[in-house]
């Protein structure tokens, strides 16, 4: 049986709360029963990432058309 064959024959029929309660328990147990590793830190892919991502936000909302100052005012 595939995961979309389980999903929709036993998931999908449970209320939205159950399903909630059923994602929970398998995220706790897929982690360990609880011990998840945290890191507030960010690596530098998360860094190139998030820079990335700023940069083509600015690129739509702005567009090439506005002169952007090198210099800090």
């Amino acid at each position: 049986m595939s995961v979309e064959e389980l999903y929709d024959q036993l998931v999908s029929v449970l209320t939205p709360g159950d399903q909630v309660q059923l994602a929970s328990l398998i995220l706790f147990k897929c982690a360990g029963n609880g011990r998840l590793e945290y890191s507030d830190a960010w690596s530098e892919e998360d860094l190139s990432d998030f820079t990335a991502a700023g940069l083509r936000l600015a690129h739509r909302r702005f567009g090439e058309d506005e002169e952007v100052d090198a210099e800090p005012r």
